[in-house]
């Protein structure tokens, strides 16, 4: 009896003790109450983005209704700002095409403003994509040849030098290489029919100071391009093309010098009594 007894005792204790273990049923999470209304201030600033609004600079104006949709997820003003975003990525489509025609027309500053905003702001779509990789060489280059046909030399030089300092490939390389070979061989030839014009121009001059030489018997006191052109108006037009200064010039009795400023400004010839020298 007694040993029933026990057993009786320890099955009610074991009872009690499961009984204790099991855990308490967690509360029912609350409804989702869904999106609150939009405040009017919150609205506002929607509408202001809305109007500061860019349509050449759709990848920008992404950015920023993106993320003011992100700070103001809560309120039912989101899908109007998703559907604003929709039609800024449509806008966006066939951009980087157009940056390619722009720069074609010659007008660089603003294709690589087109494809600027791309690059940064929409670097996941496809125009995007294009516009970055397109950024890191080629239309860099493409500027640098197009300057280089309308023989603007110094732009071509620096446009293309910088690119040297990119991460390039062997091939990208040896293209600016040859590049900037072709302008630094089309810039010595300049310089050097600079310099001829500028040396024929000072032998002009001395003929033109002998001939008043020989009718006045003395150099003039001054010499300057104007006076030149009043001094011999047919013969003093190639004077005045090759030249853009006539410097230090002194005259004393059978003697005189003068330093002479090629047109480009780069080339100086000393003359004295009709020699040159330096």
């Amino acid at each position: 009896m007694n040993s029933r007894r026990c057993v009786l005792i320890a099955l009610a204790v074991a009872g009690l003790l499961v009984g204790c273990s099991q855990p308490e049923p967690e509360p029912e999470a609350a409804p989702d109450p869904g999106p609150q209304p939009t405040p009017a201030e919150v609205r506002a600033e929607f509408r202001a983005l809305r109007a500061a609004v860019d349509q050449q600079r759709p990848g920008a104006a992404v950015a920023s209704l993106t993320a003011f949709m992100h700070e103001q997820s809560r309120y039912d003003i989101v899908p109007e700002v998703e559907s604003e975003i929709e039609r800024l990525l449509s806008v966006a489509e066939g951009r980087y095409q157009e940056a390619r025609e722009i720069a074609r027309q010659g007008d660089f500053e603003r294709a690589e403003g087109v494809l600027e905003d791309l690059s940064t702001h929409l670097p996941g779509i496809a125009d995007g994509a294009s516009a970055k990789a397109h950024l890191a060489f080629d239309f860099h280059l493409h500027r640098a040849q197009w300057l280089m046909v309308r023989q603007r030399w110094e732009e071509t030089e620096a446009v293309a030098r910088p690119l040297l300092d990119r991460d390039l490939t062997r091939t990208q390389a040896e293209q600016v290489q040859t590049l900037l070979d072709g302008v630094s061989q089309v810039g010595a030839a300049l310089n050097q029919a600079a310099a001829t014009q500028t040396r024929a121009a000072c032998r002009q001059l001395i003929i033109l100071l002998e001939m008043i030489y020989m009718e006045e018997g003395a150099y003039p006191a001054t010499l300057t391009l104007s006076e030149v052109e009043s001094l011999d108006a047919l013969g003093s037009r190639a004077i005045l093309r090759s030249l853009s200064a006539i410097e230090r010039y002194q005259s004393s009795g059978g003697s005189y010098s003068f330093v002479a400023v090629g047109a480009g400004g780069a080339d100086r010839v000393r003359v004295v009594d009709g020699n040159f020298e330096g």
